[in-house]
């Protein structure tokens, strides 16, 4: 199994570092190309992932990706976010056999997560925050021919708010309850006291 995961340090600054370089989103975008699991946190940008996608490439052999992406915040456009998400279906067009696909972001007061995920039960497409905003019908249509191409029978669009208190990344991937691992399920619990109380590990200081 070719598997990669990575990601910035679940910090209570993680917020600070903002790393979103286009061209290193880009160079994950082509070494994904050769994976069948990819994770990546807070190191870049799913819009930059996707909008660096080469227009002719087929990930033949991915089945699950996990990305984040400082658009999914409540303060941003609805338009951005929609933008963002039908890009996502665009290229996962080219992604024959993915199963699992996450676009996810945590923050202090607010969790967001787009999950796409396949099984024996079919299609589904969740929108899981804690702020309400309905899939566009443009989305939702380009997420249904991802799924045709799976053979799948239908696709299925739940909306689901979350309702915990948010006092840290590590609160967030809790709540969020994501398909896919993008922490240690071992250090999540070290994770989200750190966040709640502003400790911030000697190693990262």
């Amino acid at each position: 199994m070719l598997k990669y995961s990575a990601g910035m340090p679940l910090l209570p600054t993680v917020e600070a570092y903002r790393i979103t370089d286009p061209q290193l989103a880009a160079t994950f975008s082509t070494k994904s190309r050769d994976l069948e699991h990819m994770s990546v946190a807070y190191m870049i940008d799913a819009q930059d992932f996707f909008q660096g996608a080469n227009p002719l490439s087929v990930w033949k052999d991915l089945q699950s990706l996990a990305l984040t992406s400082r658009l999914l915040r409540p303060s941003v456009s609805r338009q951005d976010i929609d933008s963002l998400l039908y890009k996502a279906g665009t290229v996962a067009l080219r992604m024959p056999k993915l199963h699992t696909l996450v676009i996810w972001y945590g923050m202090k007061g607010s969790a967001c997560a787009f999950i796409f995920r396949v099984n024996g039960e079919g299609a589904h497409l969740t929108w899981r925050s804690t702020w309400e905003m309905e899939l566009s019908s443009r989305v939702v249509e380009v997420w249904q021919r991802v799924t045709s191409q799976r053979h799948s029978r239908g696709l299925r669009v739940d909306n689901q708010e979350i309702h915990g208190l948010i006092q840290s990344h590590g609160d967030a991937i809790y709540h969020l309850d994501l398909p896919c691992q993008v922490v240690s399920p071992a250090s999540l619990p070290q994770i989200r006291r750190e966040g709640r109380f502003g400790v911030v590990p000697s190693s990262a200081r």
